[in-house]
């Protein structure tokens, strides 16, 4: 199995961020993803079957966590995969 590529990860500062929980301090970190790719190859000895996949990932990532307690108030993701099988 092999994982090539970068994820970027921005600390992008303070902010008030109110939730249906309340009303946190929180800080925001951005992951973003470039030219991630995922390759899997396994050798399989007891048959024929070997399974290669491929894939390719491009992710963004906010977290906001609460300063202080560093506990997760929010987060959005948005990914798109391909994948291929042989």
């Amino acid at each position: 199995m092999g994982i090539t590529g970068h994820l970027t990860m921005t600390f992008r500062g303070f902010e008030d961020l109110t939730v249906p929980a309340g009303t946190y301090k929180v800080f925001r970190i951005d992951i973003e993803s470039n030219n991630l790719s995922l390759n899997y190859s396994p050798s399989v000895s007891d048959s024929n079957l070997e399974l290669k996949t491929n894939m390719n990932i491009d992710m963004n990532y906010e977290i906001y966590m609460e300063y202080g307690t560093l506990r997760q108030v929010r987060s959005i993701m948005q990914q798109t995969v391909s994948a291929s099988q042989q």
